[in-house]
C-alpha cells in the first residue's frame, strides 16, 4: 500500500488511487454499506482496467474506512490465487502513489476539484447570506426587496421600486432597509397610483407592451383587482357580452391557469367596466386641455335590425409629442327629427362635455343636406368665441372619400344591369356546396389558380370592385360551367366582359386614391391635392376616348368633380404648401390640370392669401412664446402615405415639382 500527501494548498490528506476493473460496474454506488459487495463480485480476469481516484479517507464515510481496513488485511493473509485479478499479485498494486502517475492534466484537475472539499478556503473573505439567514425571514420589510446578490464580494439586496443595493448588516438588522422603504419616493408613487380607484387602471390601451398591463401574480398570490380590470379591458376590447364571467367554460379555463382565481359576476364586471370608461374618460379630457387645435368628423349609421339611426363624433389632433391622435369623443343614438338643427345641438352637447368649443379647428361632414344646415349654425356658434381660424373659410371640410363614392356611383349606373348579372352568378354558385365543387373543376381545366368568388355589399362600391375584378378571371369558366348547368341563366356575355374590363380599368385608380386618403394613422392632408390631380387627369384623357361606352361613363363622373371641386379647395392647397417637398410649386402645377385656365390665376393666388393669413394669425397668437429653429434635411419619406410610391398623385406630383414641369400629363 502507497500513500502519499497531495500538492495543493488545502490542508494535506492522503489520498488514494484505487485501480479496478471496468465491466459491469457502476461506482461509488448509491449505498456506502454496499461497496464491498462492489469491490469483491466486479473484478474479472478479462475486464480493463481503469483508473478512479476517491475523496480523502478522511472524508470517507465511516463504513468505507472499515472497508478498506477489511480489504487490506483479507487480502494480504491469503495467498495468490486464481480469483486473484490478472497483473495483480501484491495488495500494494491496488494502491498506486499518485505522484508517480500523474501527468500535468491531471494535477491541474487534481487542484482545481481539491478546493471543493475544504470549506475553510482561505479566499472567503465574505459570508453567505444563504447560511446567515438560518432562520425564515420573518419581518415584513424583506417583502419590499428582491433576493441577496453578491456585489463587490459583498451580499446586497435592491428595492423593488428603485433598484438601489443595500448592504446586509452581520447583526441581521433591518432598520436601515426600513428607513430606506419608509422614505422611497418610488414606493409612495406605485401604492398612491394603487388606490387611485377601486381597482387598478392600466397606464395605456391593449397588447402587453403597448398595453401597460401589470402582471395580476405577485408572490404565487393572484391579484383580483388587476384581473377584473384586464377582463373589463377585454369585454370591451371584444364586445363580449358581461354574462362571459358566469359561464363555467370560461372559469375553468382561468382557473387551470390561476387555482387562486374566484369568480366574479357580471354585476362585478359592468360596474369595473364603467370604472375603465370613467379612468379613460379622465384622462383624455387631460390630454385635450393640453391640445390647442381640434378636428372633428362626423357621421349617421342606420342600424337595420334596430331600424334606429346612431351619430358618432371622432376628434383628431397633434399631441405634445407630434404624434397623431384619433379618439371617438361620443357615439349616440340620435332620435328623430334628424334636421340639422338636432345634429348641432348634439354636437354643442358633447364639446361642451369635454369642454373643448374653443379649441375646434375643422369639421368634416359628408354632402347630406341636413349637415349643411348643421354647419352653419356652428359656424355662427363658433364665430362668438374669436377663435376661427381666417374667419372660419376653413370650417366645413367635405369628406373627399365621400365625393369618390358619389363619382363612383354615378359612373356606375351605366353597367348597372351588367353588375347585377356578375351579383346574381357569384351568390347563385356560393347557394350550394356542389357548384362550387364543380365550378372549381372546371377552373382547374383552364388553370385559374382562385377557387374563391367574392361577393359585393352594395352600399360599397369597393366592394362592387372586388367582385368584378375577381369575377373576370373566371370568365372563360362561366360559360362552360352554363353547359353542365341548365338553371345558371346569368352568364354575362363577351361583350359585357368587355365593358368590365373597361370599367376595372378606371375604378382601379379611385380605389388606390381612396385606399390612400382614407387613412387615419398617418396625416394625410397633403395628398389630397395630388390624388384629386391624379383623378382629374383620368377622367379628362377618357372622355376623349372614341369608345361610347367609357365616354358616356366618364362624363357622369366629371359632372360630380366639377359640381364639388370645381371651386378653388383651400384646405387642398394648404396641405400640399405645408410639405417640405412640394411647398408652393406644387399649387402652380396642379391646379392648371383641375380648372379651367381662366381661373387659374385666380385660384392660386387665393392659395397664397390664405397661406399668408394664417401665418399672420399663428404670429399673432404664438409670437410671444414661439421658438424658430432650423431644421436640416426633410425628415418625410416620399412614400410617406404608406402606399406604393409608384402609382400614386403624390408621386407624380413630385416628379413633376422636381422635373419643373408646368404642362398637363397625358
Amino acid at each position: 500500500m502507497a500513500l502519499t500527501q497531495s500538492h495543493s494548498h488545502a490542508p494535506s490528506f492522503p489520498i488514494l488511487k484505487i485501480k479496478i476493473p471496468r465491466a459491469k460496474r457502476s461506482f461509488p454506488p448509491s449505498d456506502p454499506h454496499s461497496l464491498t459487495s462492489h469491490a469483491v463480485t466486479q473484478f474479472s480476469p478479462s475486464a480493463s482496467t481503469s483508473w478512479l481516484t476517491t475523496s480523502p479517507i478522511a472524508a470517507f464515510p465511516h463504513s468505507l474506512s472499515q472497508f478498506l481496513v477489511f480489504l487490506l488485511q483479507d487480502m494480504s493473509s491469503e495467498p495468490q490465487s486464481s480469483s486473484t485479478p490478472v497483473g495483480v499479485s501484491r495488495v500494494e498494486e491496488l494502491f498506486v502513489n499518485v505522484d508517480d502517475n500523474l501527468n500535468e492534466e491531471d494535477e491541474c484537475d487534481l487542484e482545481a476539484s481539491e478546493p471543493l472539499l475544504d470549506t475553510t478556503t482561505k479566499d472567503a473573505e465574505v459570508e453567505n447570506p444563504f447560511q446567515v439567514f438560518k432562520k425564515p425571514r420573518r419581518s415584513k420589510v424583506w417583502d419590499d426587496f428582491l433576493e441577496p446578490e453578491l456585489i463587490n464580494k459583498q451580499w446586497k439586496v435592491r428595492c423593488k421600486y428603485c433598484n438601489q443595493p443595500l448592504s446586509i448588516l452581520k447583526s441581521k438588522s433591518t432598520s436601515h432597509l426600513k428607513r430606506h422603504i419608509d422614505g422611497c419616493i418610488k414606493k409612495s408613487r406605485f401604492l398612491k397610483q394603487q388606490q387611485a380607484l377601486n381597482f387598478l387602471p392600466s397606464e395605456s390601451s391593449t397588447d402587453t407592451d403597448q398595453y401597460g398591463f401589470v402582471s395580476a401574480l405577485h408572490d404565487g398570490k393572484v391579484d383580483m383587482l388587476k384581473m377584473r380590470e384586464a377582463i373589463a379591458h377585454w369585454i370591451t376590447m371584444h364586445e363580449h357580452p358581461f354574462s362571459i364571467v358566469e359561464e363555467e367554460g370560461f372559469n375553468l379555463m382561468i382557473k387551470r391557469g390561476m387555482p387562486q382565481w374566484t369568480s366574479v359576476s357580471r354585476v362585478t364586471i359592468r360596474s369595473d367596466s364603467f370604472k375603465v370608461y370613467e379612468f379613460e374618460k379622465l384622462k383624455l379630457k387631460a390630454l385635450l386641455k393640453k391640445v390647442d387645435r381640434i378636428g372633428l368628423t362626423t357621421d349617421l349609421w342606420k342600424s337595420k335590425p334596430q331600424k334606429i339611426e346612431y351619430m358618432v363624433l371622432t376628434a383628431h389632433f397633434v399631441d405634445l409629442d407630434w404624434k397623431l391622435q384619433k379618439r371617438v369623443l361620443k357615439f349616440v343614438h340620435l332620435p328623430p327629427p334628424r334636421k340639422g338643427a338636432n345634429i348641432a345641438d348634439c354636437i354643442l352637447k358633447c364639446l361642451k362635455e369635454w369642454e373643448i368649443e374653443d379649441k375646434v379647428f375643422t369639421i368634416s361632414v359628408d354632402n347630406a343636406s341636413a349637415n349643411d344646415s348643421c354647419i352653419k349654425i356652428l359656424n355662427d356658434n363658433f364665430a362668438t368665441n374669436g377663435r376661427f381660424l381666417c374667419n372660419g373659410k376653413l370650417f366645413h371640410v367635405r369628406c373627399c372619400a365621400y365625393i369618390l363614392n358619389i363619382m363612383v356611383q354615378h359612373g356606375l349606373q351605366q353597367v348597372q344591369d351588367i353588375i347585377e348579372k356578375v351579383h346574381d352568378t357569384v351568390d347563385f354558385l356560393n347557394a350550394s356546396d356542389a357548384r362550387l365543387k364543380r365550378f372549381g373543376e372546371l377552373a382547374s381545366q383552364y388553370n385559374v389558380q382562385d377557387r374563391k368568388l367574392i361577393l359585393e355589399c352594395k352600399t360599397r362600391w369597393n366592394s362592387t370592385y372586388d367582385m368584378l375584378d375577381c369575377a373576370i378571371k373566371f370568365r372563360k369558366v362561366f360559360p362552360r360551367y352554363a353547359l353542365h348547368d341548365h338553371s345558371y341563366n346569368y352568364c354575362p356575355d363577351d361583350d359585357e366582359w368587355e365593358k368590365i374590363e373597361k370599367l376595372l380599368e378606371i375604378l382601379k385608380v379611385f380605389k388606390a386614391t381612396t385606399n390612400i386618403i382614407s387613412g387615419s394613422e398617418y396625416p394625410t392632408a397633403n395628398l389630397f391635392l395630388g390624388e384629386v390631380q391624379r383623378i382629374k387627369v383620368l377622367l379628362d384623357v377618357k372622355s376623349e376616348s372614341l369608345d361610347d361606352f367609357v365616354k358616356s361613363m366618364v362624363a357622369n363622373m366629371k359632372e360630380r368633380f366639377t359640381k364639388y371641386w370645381g371651386e378653388c379647395n383651400l384646405l387642398m392647397a394648404i396641405g400640399t404648401v405645408m410639405d417640405p417637398r412640394l411647398k408652393m410649386r406644387a399649387v402652380e402645377i396642379a391646379f392648371p390640370k383641375m380648372f379651367p385656365s381662366d381661373l387659374v390665376r385666380e385660384n392660386i393666388g387665393k392659395a397664397k392669401y390664405i397661406i399668408y393669413q394664417i401665418f399672420e394669425e399663428y404670429l399673432r397668437i404664438y409670437s410671444s412664446t414661439c421658438n424658430v429653429e432650423e431644421s436640416g434635411e426633410c425628415a418625410f419619406p416620399i412614400n410617406a402615405h404608406g402606399g406604393d410610391v409608384t402609382s400614386s398623385g403624390l408621386s407624380e406630383l413630385l416628379q413633376d415639382v422636381f422635373s419643373g414641369e408646368t404642362s398637363n400629363r397625358v
